[in-house]
This record gives structure tokens, sequence and C-alpha cells, in this order.
């Protein structure tokens, strides 16, 4: 009996955070292929993950970025290598460079997964050596994949052109389909006072993902609070403001949760954020992960008027589009769900149809036809 085709994945990540590798892995996994993730965290160890083998590399998490790249680089290249996989999945731009070293050293086929346009992400906007380095990067290695995979249609035409490739198979990141009921898990977790309503930003803290508007937002909302829900280099600052601000009542921070566990929280919140801002290309054209969470756990959104958000939102009817550089703008969406009792009804009617489109399920058809194509070439 021949040996199952076997895909090895590489993230610099830890894939119990992480719902669009945690699902390809499910997915795959659950199709008969065999599985392998190189994955980088804070310890070193085996175990399985839903018939993975999940091969944890320990590296720092205070390392400087060159640091952290070198040291993942160091550690996983070996078994990356012993692993002897029919196919190398980069799962991000970060381990590009390992997955394409073993897919030709091993002549196997090689995937990469393009979740946004890397070079012109916010935190390298003033880092131009860094910029042109991964540019360089996805310059040299993206044409010599078999296949590559990205977020929304618009990115995809966009490393199409860039690249001179085939268009790229735009996936994207929905929830499995499932029956989300309201929770009070935030308001129990952070003891939130009863009555007050709950804004929630669930993602990284980070660069562009309008953390300081909805800092300076919160203060102006009646009866509300915010929650942000993730980890990343703004969190420090963040807790600084809302300490030398008084906020302490108003925001309240929360520490990532498991892929597995976090629909149970966003479905205790009230209204979700998307604040993205114009930080480059990727934002401008994004399409992130939490908006089909919030709306999988049927809550309406506040979201950036950008070209893909934008479609995303009113064309389905799931909440609001402001200028996220408008205080004043956002402020009004939001107080007009809170106080606009039947078109918040409406929103959520809205987004629990949408969510019965916007799944998994109907997603992972076209991770399985592209797999199924290379392993059949």
């Amino acid at each position: 009996m021949p040996e199952p085709f076997h895909i090895c994945f590489t993230f610099l990540g830890d894939i119990h955070y992480d719902s669009r590798l945690s699902r390809c892995v499910e997915t795959l996994s659950s199709c008969g292929y065999q599985v392998t993730v190189l994955m980088a965290t804070e310890k070193s160890e085996e175990r399985e993950f839903t018939g993975a083998q999940i091969r944890s590399l320990f590296v720092r998490p205070w390392a400087s970025g060159k640091l952290r790249f070198l040291s993942f680089y160091l550690k996983a290249l070996w078994p990356a290598l012993r692993a002897k996989a029919d196919c190398y999945f980069a799962s991000d731009l970060y381990t590009l460079p390992i997955a394409y070293l073993a897919a030709r050293l091993g002549h196997a086929r090689l995937i990469y997964d393009s979740r946004e346009l890397y070079s012109s992400i916010a935190a390298l906007r003033d880092r131009r050596q860094t910029q042109r380095f991964w540019s360089y990067v996805e310059r040299k290695i993206v044409p010599r994949t078999d296949a590559v995979f990205t977020v929304n249609d618009a990115l995809a035409e966009s490393i199409s052109n860039r690249y001179s490739i085939s268009k790229p198979t735009a996936l994207l990141n929905c929830p499995s389909r499932q029956v989300v009921h309201r929770s009070g898990r935030l308001r129990t977790v952070l003891t939130i006072p009863p009555g007050s309503r709950i804004l929630l930003y669930q993602g990284g803290l980070q660069q562009g993902r309008g953390i300081d508007i909805m800092l300076s937002v919160i203060k102006k909302v009646s009866g509300g609070v915010l929650v942000l829900i993730g980890n990343g280099n703004l969190k420090s600052l963040t807790l600084e403001i809302i300490k030398r601000e008084g906020l302490d009542r108003k925001v309240f921070l929360l520490d990532a949760v498991p892929v597995s566990q976090l629909l149970e929280y966003t479905a205790s919140a009230d209204i979700g954020l998307c604040l993205i801002e114009n930080f480059g290309a990727s934002y401008y054209h994004s399409l992130p992960n939490k908006l089909f969470e919030y709306v999988a756990a049927g809550i309406p959104v506040v979201a950036s008027n950008f070209p893909e958000i934008r479609h995303f939102v009113e064309s389905n009817g799931v909440g609001l589009c402001v200028d996220p550089t408008s205080e004043h703008d956002v402020v009004k969406a939001i107080e007009r769900l809170l106080t606009d009792t039947d078109l918040y009804r409406a929103l959520v009617h809205h987004c629990i149809q949408t969510a019965d489109r916007y799944t998994w399920e109907n997603e992972s058809r076209k991770l399985r036809e592209v797999i199924d194509s290379l392993k059949n070439r």
C-alpha cells in the first residue's frame, strides 16, 4: 500500500492561536494526507494536533526579528529535510526560505500562503532595508512555487501582476459551520459591570490595526467598554495608555485565546470593531479574519470603508463602514448601533444568514482541489 502524500507546514508562530493554519491542517489530515507542522513556540516538544504531527521548535519570544528568524531557520532546516515530505507548505513569508530550500533539496512540491502583501505591511513602513529584503525573498521564490494561496481576490490579482504568475487561489479564512450562542464569557472573565455594552477587537495589537483610534473613541461612547483580545508589540504601550488616562474601567485586555474557544468570547460582545488603517496596499486591500468571526458569532461590525471590507460588510448587511481616521464618524456609527434597536436586530439577522454562506466547509474545497492536483501531477 503506497504511503500517503506527505505535507510539511512551516510557520513562525503557534498553530493553537492561528485559525488559518489550524483549519488547513485539520482539513488535510481528515482527508487522509500525512501532515507535519514545524512551528516556533516558547518550548521544544512534539505532539499531535487533529491527526497531524506537530514539532515545536523553541525560539525566544523576546528575540529581535533577525535573531528570531535565524534561530528558527537553524532549528527548522534539519527537521524539514528529515521529514522527506512530498510537499512543503510555507504558511507565511518568514518561513518561505526554509520551505523552499527543503523542497528544492528533496525534489518536492512547494506551496506558499501569502496572507498579505508582506512588503507593504505597516510594521515595515519605516524599515526600508527590511522591506527590500522580504521583497527580494518573494520576488526570487514566489515564481518557483507550485501553488500560491492568499486571502482575497484583490490580493490574488496584485500578487499575480507583481510576480507574473497565475492568479493565486483566494482562500477566505472563515470559521467552520457551527451554531454559536450568545454567552457571558467576557463579562465573567473580566468582571465587566452589568449593563455595559461591549465593543470588541480581537487580533494582533500592532501598528495599523486601529488600536489608538479605539482607545480614543471609547472615551466618548457612553455606557460602552472596549475589550481587546490578542497580543502584539503594542500591548505594553496600550497598557501604559490605559493606566495614564484612567481607562481601567473602560478598556480591558485579554491575552490571545485558542482558536477552539475564540467564538465563545466573541459571542459575548455587542459590536465587533475592525478599524484597519491605510498603512499600505496590504492593509487597504485586506479582508481580516475577525470580520468572519464577528459575523459567525452574530455581532454587527463597525469597519473601515476600504474596498474589500466595505464590499463584504455592505453587500451582506452586517454592519456599518466608516472612515477609520474620523473619530467623529466612528463614534457616530457605534452610537447608532447602540441606540437604533431595529437596525441592530436587522444586522444581527443578516450576520446569521451570512455566517451560513461564509464557512470553512465551503472554502476548504479550494484547498483540497489544489493539493489533489499537485498530488496527481
